[in-house]
């Protein structure tokens, strides 16, 4: 195990994401595990744009999100899907068909 002074604090996991909220597949954890975090020590992601704050997080991370600041995560899959979707009535909810709401794709 690597020294540690006790006065360096304790840097929270570039991954961590991948399994914040979400109940990721066993393939995702062990891709994060496996390629993800060796790949993230070797290359840290670099924030966009100038150092404002906005583009890193509380770890000092690079932060990536929308231009409204809606955060983005670098993969999404099915873990991020909610519970409902694959029903009849999520359908509906979250893409419906073309014209109707929630006017996910056009009308033909």
């Amino acid at each position: 195990m690597p020294d540690r002074k006790p006065d360096q604090p304790v840097a929270e996991s570039p991954i961590a994401d991948v399994f914040e909220g979400r109940n990721p597949c066993e393939g995702e954890k062990a891709w994060a595990e496996t390629v993800l975090a060796p790949t993230l020590v070797r290359n840290p992601e670099k924030p966009i744009g100038a150092a404002s704050g906005v583009n890193l997080d509380d770890q000092g991370h690079a932060r990536f999100s929308t231009i409204s600041n809606v955060p983005i995560r670098r993969l999404y899959t099915e873990a991020d899907l909610p519970e409902d979707f694959g029903t009849e009535a999520g359908y509906e909810k979250y893409l419906n068909h073309p014209g109707q709401p929630p006017y996910t794709r056009a009308s033909t």
